[in-house]
């Protein structure tokens, strides 16, 4: 099969979400897919994003999220159609970042794969507090997952607690939804010396 596995970031980057974009495509080919890498989709950010970033870090001491941002997703998605064209024919897309995937329009299916959605992480982790962030940052983010997990043909996500959310929180039917917990991306299992 052929998968095009997408990502606003450096997928090669073993430090991008603890390495799974970059374990996940490997895996892929391990059992004899073709993968091709659309990752760094620009533009990374944009003046207006940056433009906001300022101002609610200077007059409001929020957190302006550019990753959170429709507008900046909406922006880089002509870039990810165009390279999505330009792979030709693939079996499906598979994304590790939901919003990515909010207003692509490809005719291969969708796969999102990631751990929680944002609704999940708001005031559940230290740093995510609400209280901290911009209310477009909030809003946003859930809008952008929204946008996604619907456009999506499937949903895996690491844990029961977030595909229920997605269930929950966002009415993705459970049929659109599967678990499989991500691994420890390590190249090797260390020895029992070694722990």
């Amino acid at each position: 099969m052929r998968f095009l596995c997408l990502h606003h970031g450096d997928m090669f980057n073993e430090q991008l979400w603890s390495g799974i974009p970059l374990n996940m495509m490997k895996a892929l080919q391990a059992q004899g897919h073709e993968v091709i890498a659309a990752g760094n989709l620009k533009p990374g950010t944009t003046l207006r994003g940056r433009l906001k970033g300022q101002l609610y870090k200077r007059l409001f001491h929020k957190l302006y999220l550019v990753n959170r941002d429709p507008h900046t997703a909406a922006a880089r998605t002509r870039d990810a159609n165009r390279r999505i064209r330009a792979a030709g024919k693939v079996d499906a897309i598979v994304a590790t970042q939901i919003g990515d995937v909010a207003f692509i329009k490809a005719d291969a299916p969708i796969i999102t794969v990631h751990d929680a959605t944002w609704i999940q992480l708001l005031d559940y982790y230290p740093g995510y507090e609400r209280s901290g962030y911009a209310k477009e940052t909030i809003g946003g983010g859930i809008a952008l997952d929204k946008m996604g997990l619907q456009r999506a043909a499937h949903c895996v996500f690491a844990s029961e607690w977030a595909a229920q959310s997605a269930h929950k929180d966002y009415g993705i039917p459970r049929s659109k939804l599967s678990v499989a917990p991500l691994g420890a991306n390590l190249p090797r299992i260390p020895t029992a010396e070694e722990h």
